[in-house]
C-alpha cells in the first residue's frame, strides 16, 4: 500500500507516557507533513481544545494513536493518552495528535492521516 503522496520527513512516535530521552515506541516512520493551521482553525471554531495545525500522511499500518478526548457534547480535545510526534526525530519539533482516521480502506492508496498541533517551539527552529 502506498501513502497518496511522497513522503517528505520522518518522525519518532511516543506512545504516552514515553518521552524522550527515552527510545521512540516507533522510530524513523516515514510521513508526509503539511501545514494545516488554517483549515485546524476552521474545524475548531467552538473551542481552543478543537484546534489542529498540522496533517500528517502515514502507511496504515503505522502505530500512531489519539487519546480519543471526545465528549458528549460533540467537543474534541487532546486526550491525556495521546501519542506526541517529534519531527524529524526525538530531537526536532513536538506535535501531540489529535485526532487519527483511517483513509482509503481496501484501496491501493490505504493510509492513516494525523491531525497534529505543535508544541511551542524554540526559536530559532528549522525543523517546522
Amino acid at each position: 500500500m502506498a501513502l497518496p503522496v511522497q513522503t517528505n520527513t520522518t518522525c519518532d512516535v511516543y506512545h504516552a507516557p514515553n518521552v524522550p530521552p527515552s527510545a521512540p515506541d516507533v522510530a524513523a516512520l516515514p510521513c508526509f507533513l503539511r501545514p494545516a493551521f488554517r483549515d485546524g482553525q476552521e474545524v475548531g471554531e467552538e473551542g481552543a481544545s478543537n484546534h489542529f495545525s498540522h496533517v500528517m500522511f502515514v502507511a496504515a499500518d503505522a502505530d500512531v494513536r489519539d487519546g480519543n478526548g471526545s465528549t458528549a457534547s460533540g467537543t474534541y480535545s487532546i486526550g491525556m493518552n495521546a501519542d506526541t510526534v517529534w519531527v524529524p526525530d526525538q530531537n526536532g519539533t513536538r506535535f501531540h495528535v489529535f485526532f487519527v482516521e483511517r483513509v482509503g480502506r481496501g484501496t491501493p492508496q490505504d493510509h492513516k492521516r494525523v491531525y497534529l498541533s505543535r508544541s511551542q517551539v524554540t526559536w530559532p527552529s528549522n525543523d517546522l
